[in-house]
C-alpha cells in the first residue's frame, strides 16, 4: 500500500512542464492575474495545448480563478461533461440530488485502457478494503493488479469558492497532459473529483457574490460576504454533518467511500494565509491506524518539499488542526 501512496500523492500537486506546446494565452493571463510572481510555481505557470480536449479557458471564454469570476454548479458540471465527450479518460457520474433538487457529480480520470475496467479496479479496491476475504497467500498479486484511487472535493465550503474554479483545470491537466510526470498520474491512478460537494450552497454564493461583493473596494467595511445560508438544512458547517450524516452531501460522499474505497481523500477548504498543508497535530484519535497517521504525515510533508523546490513561499503545516477529530 505505501508505493500506492507514494504514486498517488506524487501527482497531488506537481506537474513537470512538458516540452511540449503550452497555451501562450494562458500564460500570460495567469502572470497578469497573479498578484506576485513568486506566488507562480512553475507547475502551474503553463498548460498544454489540445486540440481535441476543451480547456477551461476554451470552454467558458476565461481561465479558471480570472478575477470575478465565479461559476454556478451546473455550469462547472458543464465543462467536465465536454471533457468527457472529447476523451474516454473523463467519465462523469451522478451521486444524487441535493436537498434543493441540484445534482451531486462524480468525475473519474485515468488512462484509456483504466476506464474500460474501471468496475474491476473497484472491486479490487473492495477486496482490499476488508482483509477477510483475501487470503495472505494472494494479497500480493491482487495488490499488483490494483490501482489507488485519490479522490479530490472541492466547494464543501460555499464561501471558499476557489477550489471548484481549479478543479476545471486540474482535470483539464490530467486528460490532456502528455508530459511523462502526468502520464504516470493518468497511467497509474484513478482521479475521483467531487466538483461542487454543497451545490445548493455554491449557487447561493455565487449569486450572493455576483449581486453584493464583486466589484466592492473594501471587502472588510463590515457587509457581509457569505450568503445568511448554504444549505437547506445547514449554514456552516457542512463538513461537521460527517458525525451524523443528516444532509444528503454527507450522504453521498458516504456511498462514494464504500463504492470506491479511494486510498486517498482531498478535501479542499481556504481559510488561512497562504498554504496550509494538514498533517494533524497530537493527540490522534486511537482508532485511526498509525500507519494512516505516518502517510498523513509523509503527504503533507511530499507537497511541502515539491513546493518549496519551486520556490513557492508560504507554505506550511503542523497547526490548528487536531488529529484526534473523528
Amino acid at each position: 500500500m505505501n508505493r500506492w501512496v507514494a504514486l498517488a500523492f506524487t501527482g497531488a500537486l506537481v506537474f513537470a512542464r512538458a516540452a511540449r506546446a503550452q497555451d501562450t494565452a494562458f500564460s500570460r493571463l495567469v502572470r497578469t492575474y497573479t498578484t506576485d510572481p513568486k506566488f507562480l510555481p512553475a507547475s502551474v505557470a503553463t498548460l498544454p495545448v489540445s486540440a481535441t480536449i476543451p480547456s477551461p479557458q476554451r470552454h467558458f471564454g476565461t481561465v479558471a480563478g480570472a478575477p470575478d469570476v465565479e461559476h454556478h454548479a451546473a455550469e462547472l458540471y458543464g465543462y467536465y461533461r465536454a471533457l468527457a465527450a472529447a476523451t474516454p479518460r473523463v467519465r462523469v457520474m451522478s451521486l444524487g440530488p441535493t436537498e434543493g433538487g441540484r445534482e451531486l457529480v462524480l468525475v473519474a480520470i485515468a488512462d484509456s485502457a483504466t476506464m474500460q475496467h474501471l468496475d474491476a479496479y473497484e472491486a479490487a479496491l473492495a477486496r482490499l478494503a476488508d482483509p477477510r476475504t483475501v487470503p495472505a497467500e494472494s494479497l500480493d498479486a491482487l495488490v499488483g493488479r490494483s490501482k489507488p484511487i485519490y479522490y479530490l472535493m472541492g466547494g464543501l465550503h460555499s464561501i471558499e469558492m476557489g477550489s471548484p474554479e481549479m478543479l476545471t483545470e486540474l482535470a483539464f491537466r490530467l486528460a490532456a497532459g502528455e508530459d511523462s510526470a502526468t502520464r504516470a498520474i493518468r497511467n497509474g491512478v484513478i482521479t475521483l473529483i467531487n466538483p461542487v460537494a454543497e451545490p445548493d450552497g455554491r449557487d447561493r454564493q455565487v449569486d450572493w457574490y455576483n449581486r453584493y461583493t464583486k466589484g466592492r473596494k473594501d471587502i472588510e467595511d463590515g457587509f457581509p460576504v457569505s450568503s445568511p445560508y448554504w444549505g437547506d438544512y445547514a449554514r456552516h458547517d457542512d463538513n461537521r454533518d460527517g458525525l451524523q450524516m443528516a444532509l444528503r452531501l454527507t450522504q453521498a460522499i458516504s456511498r462514494m467511500y464504500y463504492e470506491w474505497h479511494p486510498t486517498v481523500m482531498h478535501d479542499l477548504h481556504e481559510s488561512i494565509a497562504l498554504l496550509y498543508v494538514s498533517t494533524g497535530t497530537g493527540p490522534y484519535n486511537v482508532h485511526n491506524d498509525p500507519i494512516a497517521v505516518s502517510e498523513w504525515q509523509l503527504l503533507a510533508n511530499n507537497d511541502l518539499t515539491a513546493l518549496d523546490a519551486q520556490g513557492l513561499p508560504g507554505v506550511w503545516t503542523w497547526a490548528f488542526f487536531d488529529g484526534w477529530w473523528p
